[in-house]
């Protein structure tokens, strides 16, 4: 399985990129980081996110987490 972080909760992410990923065998949305860290857990829980703690807003604790394997 690949885990995958989002940058963003925009347009792009919402209708473009999530739908993206859903085509993907053994991908799944792990984690979202945004500016707002309710937007970035909305948007995680509105989606799927799979990660224990999916929403995040700070940069360095997403990108740290050892179960994510590609942004």
């Amino acid at each position: 399985m690949i885990r995958l972080g989002m940058m963003g909760t925009g347009n792009i992410s919402r209708d473009a990129l999530t739908p993206a990923i859903g085509e993907v065998d053994d991908a799944v949305l792990w984690s979202v980081f945004s500016r707002e860290r309710e937007r970035a857990e909305t948007f995680a829980a509105a989606n799927g996110a799979v990660a224990p703690t999916a929403g995040h807003d700070d940069l360095q604790t997403f990108l740290a987490d050892p179960e994510l394997d590609a942004v």
